[in-house]
Parts: structure tokens; sequence; C-alpha cells
């Protein structure tokens, strides 16, 4: 009999919300692997547990977020001062991360009325280091790119929000595009969701219209080779700690998601799910059915094994293991190549 997934989430649940210290916390994050090779040995489907361990990251970080609040408040700093979001970006926005993940989260949050602009400042500030030192004190470790509502730049008012990306547009350099995608993936987790989709809104609807950022975005693509040399054998580490490997992140899932990303922007799709914004390109019909079915096929394998590891040793794959991988990685650098000649450098 195989395991009722809502009712052990259920459970998680109930038992995350009976913890009052944020410490506490800590055990109920490290069980997680455990329980998802556990569901992976009642062969439960690898779609299925990485939508539980997904949810189980999120209820978890709410129950962060709700703690502090209640610290920050017993402490005299008060309610929020305005409405708020809490906000993951990442493979958190899109609901896909693994058993192990770092932090991408930001704050998005209204300014209050005019001479208290620095009080609202100073609190989601204290907020957002609370937040984030917590999460790394239960198992989330501090993402390397600073990519967290500790930093300024992911902790802003709607206002300041929208300052900044127009900034980025005004001035499509790397950089500021690779903030543009990270916004791309955002989504609310905790707060006033309505702001969040009110700033999403508008967001789409900026990028909707810059084709020199969705050429940027398709060119600087086809930069990430996918795992296949030019006699499609698997591109393996030569040197180091992974010798012999295959990094399933870098050689195939990134492209698909990237790709996926700028159709879906380009296009208004407001999903952040990369499965939800394959969906939705076929029922808009921007991509033909059997595009979507391959697209959608190559991700499930990718994410089934980066669930567990992002790499993968090639010479312990069966032959059909082998080649189901060759074939999602061979359908990863095809929408490459499709998502550069769909976006062209505008003349």
């Amino acid at each position: 009999m195989q395991p009722d997934l809502e009712s052990m989430l259920t459970q998680i649940k109930n038992q995350v919300n009976s913890v009052n210290d944020v410490g506490e916390l800590r055990a109920i994050h490290d069980r997680m692997p455990e329980v998802a090779f556990q569901l992976k040995a009642n062969l439960i489907d690898s779609a299925e547990i990485l939508s539980f361990v997904n949810r189980w990251h999120d209820k978890l970080t709410s129950r962060v977020i709700q703690l502090v609040l209640a610290t920050m408040e017993q402490e005299g700093w008060g309610p929020p001062p305005s409405p708020f979001c809490w906000l993951l970006l990442g493979s958190g926005g899109r609901g896909e991360q693994t058993l192990q993940p770092d932090q991408d989260n930001a704050i998005l949050y209204l300014e209050e009325q005019s001479g208290q602009k620095d009080r609202g400042k100073a609190y989601f500030q204290t907020l957002a280091e609370r937040v984030v030192g917590s999460l790394a004190e239960i198992g989330y470790p501090y993402c390397p790119g600073y990519v967290m509502a500790t930093n300024q730049r992911w902790n802003l008012s709607l206002s300041d929000w929208k300052q900044k990306v127009e900034g980025y547009l005004s001035y499509p350099d790397w950089d500021n595009v690779r903030f543009l995608m990270l916004i791309g993936d955002i989504r609310p987790l905790h707060g006033d969701l309505e702001i969040a989709a009110q700033f999403r809104d508008w967001f789409m609807e900026q990028m909707k219209e810059h084709s020199f950022v969705h050429w940027q975005i398709a060119d600087h693509g086809l930069s990430h080779k996918v795992g296949l040399d030019f006699f499609d054998r698997f591109r393996v580490g030569r040197w180091g700690e992974h010798t012999g490997e295959l990094n399933i992140k870098e050689g195939g899932y990134l492209q698909i998601v990237n790709a996926t990303r700028l159709w879906s922007l380009a296009h208004r799709i407001h999903a952040a799910s990369t499965v939800e914004r394959i969906k939705l390109l076929r029922d808009q019909q921007v991509w033909k059915n059997e595009l979507a079915i391959q697209v959608m096929k190559a991700l499930h394998v990718f994410l089934r094994y980066r669930l567990w590891s992002n790499y993968v040793t090639p010479d312990k794959l069966s032959e059909s293991e082998a080649f189901e991988l060759k074939e999602a990685m061979t359908t990863a650098r095809y929408l490459q190549k499709l998502t550069a000649k769909q976006f062209r450098k505008p003349k």
C-alpha cells in the first residue's frame, strides 16, 4: 500500500505549527531526505516527491517568518508598519527545490506615509536579517550569490522595486538582465499576496515589450553547452571531486528552465513553475503540442535525477537510462537553438 502524501503533509504541517522555537524546526527539516528516500522506495513518482518536498520547504519557511514576526512584536517593534510579502526566487520560486537547497528570497512592501520611510526600511531589514539567519539555522544555507532579503537589492518598497526594474531595462547589460531573469521567477509565500500579484502584473507588462532583453537572454543561453559533446557523448568531469560525473543542472536542466522562462515572459505568461509554463505555452498555442510534450518529458527526466543530486555517473546508468538522458539533453539543445532563432537581436 502506497503512502498517502496528503496525510503525511498534514502531519508535517501540524508538527511545524506546534513548534514555538525556531531551533526546534531543524529536526523537522533534517528528516526530509530520509522521508523522500522512503517514498522513492515505495515507488512514488519523482514528480510527486518533488511537489511534496517543496510544500514541506514552504511550510518550514512560513513558520520561521511567523515566529520571527511574533518575536519582533514582543520586543517592541510592533506589527509590520505596512503590508509586505515574502518572496521566493530561483528554484524556490519555481517550486523545484531539491532536498538541500540554499536560500533565494526577497521582500516587497508598501511604503508608509511620508516621514515614516526610514522606520519601514529599518523594520523590514531587521525582519530579513532575522528570517534569513533563522533559515540558515534550521538547514537552509546562505545564497552564495547573495540573492537574499538581507541584500538591499532584494528588500524594497513597491515603488523602489519598479524603479529598480526600470533601471535594469534602461541599461540591459548581462548583470542587469540576470537580475530580471531572477525577478521573473518570483513566487509570493507569506504576507500580502495581492501586492506581489500587482508587482508581477506590472513586471510582465514591462518585459513583454523589451526585445533587446529577450535577445540578450536567448543569445547568452547558447553559451551554456548541454552535457553532450560533438559526438553526443556525455561531457563528464575530468578532475576534482566530480571526475567521471555528469552535471545534470548545468548540462540540461537550466537550459530548459531558462528558455521556457524567456518564452513565458515574452508572451506574458504569469506562471513561475516550469511545468505550468510549458502547459500554458502549449495551451496558448505559442508552442506546438509536439514541442511541449518533448520539453516536458526532458524536464521530468532532469528533475527526477536532480531531486537526489546535481550529478550522475553515466558509467553506472543502464542502456535505457543513458538513452533517456541523452534524449533529454538533445531536447534541451534543440530548445536552446530554437529560442535563439526566435529571439534575434533587434535591428
